[in-house]
């Protein structure tokens, strides 16, 4: 079971979205505010040698993929883990494009449906394109795409749903 595998006491590296601190040193008391410069001071020697533990919690919006590779592995003697903090509540590693809530108005569609709402994905404002994500191109961008509203998945329009004007 897991618990015959992991290490009896590590060296303890904290990160918190909502206490992180900018002179942190990665301690419980002066937790890194982001997953990346936990990464990275780890990187740099935090802990090396020893069993290390990653105490994530809050949530994380990521503006960029977190890269990790064979220096993030630690060895056999001495893993690296990446745990929540919490089982209560659970962190969380998000990524993409964040939409604005001013992004989004009310739209009409032939069922009538109410609670509608549309977005213009190509505008300046949101700035979506084909350079920022892969596979996007106006009209119809790859099924691959989501959309989440208070982190839950939101059905997205479907061609031939997407009017003219790119909504």
């Amino acid at each position: 079971s897991f618990d015959k595998v992991r290490p009896a006491a590590a060296f303890e590296i904290h990160v918190s979205a909502d206490g992180g601190l900018h002179d942190a040193d990665g301690s419980r008391g002066a937790p890194f505010a982001t997953v990346f410069e936990a990464r990275d001071a780890m990187r740099s020697g935090l802990g090396a040698g020893q069993p290390r533990t990653i105490f994530v919690a809050g949530d994380h919006h990521l503006p960029e993929p977190l890269v990790l590779d064979e220096r993030d592995a630690g060895t056999a003697e001495a893993p690296v883990i990446w745990r929540s903090r919490s089982s209560a509540k659970l962190a969380r590693l998000t990524g993409g494009k964040k939409l604005p809530v001013s992004a989004f108005a009310p739209a009409t569609v032939p069922s009538g449906a109410a609670g509608v709402v549309k977005a213009e994905l190509y505008s300046a404002t949101i700035g979506l394109n084909a350079s920022v994500v892969p596979g996007m191109s106006s009209p119809f961008p790859l099924d691959d795409l989501e959309l989440f509203f208070d982190g839950k998945p939101a059905t997205r329009a479907r061609s031939p749903n997407i009017a003219p004007d790119g909504t």
